[in-house]
This record gives C-alpha cells, structure tokens and sequence, in this order.
C-alpha cells in the first residue's frame, strides 16, 4: 500500500510537470511554483529511500 501512494505522488508530480509546461494559459509563477514544489518533494522522496536503504545495509 505505501508504495502504491509513492508512486502515485511521484506520477502526479512528473506528469504535472509535463501538463504545467505546455500549458500556455498559466502564469509564469504559478509553473514556477509548481515546479519548485514537485521538486522539493521528490527530493525529499529521494533522500528517504536513500536513507531507507543505507540503513537496512548498516543492520
């Protein structure tokens, strides 16, 4: 279950990258905020399973 929500939120956030940059209509802020924060997260994302990982090789 929890990696089904991980690669939920990893999906929304790539594919809404692609829809924010070819969508026109939208403020450049708005596609700036957007990106910063898809970013933000799956860095964060990123990290924990790196964490994860370097954690269960120490044990």
């Amino acid at each position: 279950m929890k990696d089904r929500v991980l690669s939920m939120v990893i999906l929304f956030f790539v594919l809404g990258s692609v829809v924010v940059s070819s969508m026109t209509s939208l403020s450049h802020t708005f596609q700036s905020s957007f990106y910063i924060v898809a970013m933000v997260i799956l860095i964060v994302i990123g990290i924990l399973y790196l964490f994860e990982k370097v954690k269960s090789i120490l044990e």
